[in-house]
């Protein structure tokens, strides 16, 4: 889990109000791996043409107000 606001409770337990305090927009990313990573082991990431296309309709879509 990449947690980008310090806090001494989990990112989960934050209220609305911890969030919106903080000084930036935090990013959470968690991953789920599908077998057990060995130490200094690299990770990869494939996001394949589905991401790719998920994200171009998001970009085209995307609003963000006023």
């Amino acid at each position: 889990i990449v947690q980008s606001i310090s806090s001494p409770r989990g990112l989960g337990e934050l209220t609305v109000e911890d969030i919106l305090s903080q000084p930036y927009a935090g990013l959470r990313l968690e991953f789920v791996a599908l077998r057990d990573i060995s130490a200094g082991e690299e990770v990869f990431i494939d996001y394949e043409r589905d991401w790719e296309k998920a994200w171009n309709s998001h970009v085209e879509e995307w609003d963000a107000g006023p």
